[in-house]
């Protein structure tokens, strides 16, 4: 469709038949992703950029002008916008699952050498924000809020020798102690600064009666005339 009037556009993009194809807008372009990799093209039909990455199992999700693209039997994930690759992590476990919010944070399910699942969450830098691992729950799917401080998981765990999926969500809290704390900080020197400037009155009414003993006189004298009246 033209981006436009939406009205059928005449351009033709020719697509990899192995299987695996996926497609997702990124801002008024589409992204077609393969098992060679990702390519991007206007609704004229000309191809923007093309990027390989060999995918055994290619996934892609779209978050405002951003893309994440990932393997899930692989250990590398990348960001793409509207004009190249923005970012790219290498994991030590395979990543099982990402989403993208719209300001470019996103969050990943991967593991650890001691945590059977975890989720990570990370800036549009790709800055590790918070993270989360579970001994023994198995996360399968995430979404993450618009400012990056809830995650939420789909997870299947065993309860009594049967199966059940749960919904869970992990809060940022090392944010909140943050503003906890600053806030915590601004009231304690308020009160520092109110008992300090009750401090000084209380001072200067003590020592007034000393200071009005003290103060010089000031004689008040008849100016005399430089010159003489004639």
């Amino acid at each position: 469709l033209s981006a436009a009037d939406n009205t059928p556009s005449e351009a033709e993009i020719t697509l990899d038949n192995s299987g695996g194809t996926a497609f997702a807008l990124v801002g008024n372009d589409l992204a077609v992703l393969d098992k060679n990799g990702i390519s991007l093209y206007d609704f004229a039909g000309n191809k923007l950029y093309r990027y390989d990455m060999p995918l055994a199992s290619p996934a892609m999700v779209a978050g405002g002008r951003n893309l994440l693209v990932y393997d899930t039997d692989g250990k590398t994930l990348a960001m793409f916008d509207a004009v190249s690759k923005v970012l790219e992590k290498s994991f030590d476990y395979d990543v099982k699952a990402a989403c993208l919010n719209d300001l470019g944070c996103f969050a990943v399910i991967t593991a650890e050498k001691t945590y059977r699942s975890g989720v990570v969450v990370f800036d549009s830098d790709g800055k590790e924000l918070f993270r989360w691992m579970s001994p023994d729950k198995y996360l399968t799917g995430v979404a993450l809020n618009a400012n990056a401080t809830v995650v939420t998981c789909t997870a299947l765990t065993n309860k009594d020798g049967a199966f059940c999926t749960e919904l869970v969500s992990y809060r940022r809290k090392d944010r909140l102690a943050d503003v906890r704390g600053h806030a915590c900080a601004v009231d304690r020197l308020r009160r520092e600064r109110r008992l300090c400037i009750r401090a000084f009155r209380q001072r200067v009414f003590e020592l007034r009666p000393r200071i009005e003993r003290h103060r010089p006189r000031v004689v008040q004298s008849r100016k005399r005339p430089l010159f003489p009246r004639i």
